[in-house]
């Protein structure tokens, strides 16, 4: 065992190391990677006298680190079979990795969600709970249903989440809104409303005040076209 070893798990020399491991490599092996470890190195070593491996190993105040280790089989002066191998710390490199990883999960999660968001068939509004009601996001649905040509367009144009909101309703509507309490129940009605053409829809909403996935406290109205629905109601 090399002096760089004994340092690398925080021994102060040879006979400390092989008092604290029995002697073994599996005594500061982490155990759950052990067996692993084994398997993978004797797989190498049946096909090369070379290995390659990374695992955990305990430091001597119970500690962990990451380590690459390589390795080849030799015979001694003496006739005896050896394993030299080389360990080096590669925890950095295994925490890098698995920010890596973790910032790759949370990517793929995000752009699921994204296009979850914008491709369900219903439209999701969310606005500020007081006056003037900023409105602080929308998805894809909404601005195609109004008959507007991008989000920037939609905007642009509606500045008030109730300016789309028939005048006759306009304050009922606002009043609903403004009696909403933080996580309290949402509040579910059907009313009728115009696109940007002047073609009067007829919209089921959903409506509540939550906290977004910002921490922002916000009024989230979901609504569905039941247009259809209505008319064919209106005809029986």
């Amino acid at each position: 065992v090399s002096d760089g070893l004994c340092d690398l798990l925080d021994y102060s020399d040879t006979n400390e190391l092989y008092r604290a491991s029995g002697g073994t490599v599996r005594g500061f092996v982490v155990p759950e990677d052990y067996d692993a470890m084994l398997v993978q190195t004797k797989a190498a070593m049946q096909r090369k006298d070379t290995y390659s491996t990374e695992y955990r190993v305990r430091k001597k105040d119970g500690g962990m680190l990451w380590v690459a280790d390589f390795g080849k089989r030799v015979v001694s002066d003496q006739g005896t079979a050896l394993i030299y191998c080389f360990i080096s710390d590669i925890s950095e490199k295994a925490r890098e990795q698995q920010i890596m990883e973790s910032n790759q999960e949370v990517a793929q999660q995000a752009h699921f969600l994204t296009q979850l968001y914008n491709t369900v068939p219903c439209g999701i509004l969310q606005f500020e709970p007081e006056s003037p009601y900023a409105i602080v996001s929308v998805n894809r649905m909404v601005w195609e249903f109004y008959g507007y040509k991008s989000e920037a367009a939609y905007r642009a144009a509606v500045l008030d989440p109730f300016q789309l909101v028939l005048e006759q309703d306009r304050a009922h509507i606002r009043s609903v809104a403004d009696s909403l309490g933080l996580s309290g129940s949402p509040t579910t009605y059907t009313r009728e409303s115009v696109r940007q053409n002047g073609t009067r829809v007829w919209i089921n909403v959903v409506m509540e005040r939550l906290l977004n996935a910002n921490g922002q406290d916000v009024i989230q109205v979901v609504f569905t076209d039941v247009t259809n629905i209505h008319l064919l109601q209106q005809e029986r």
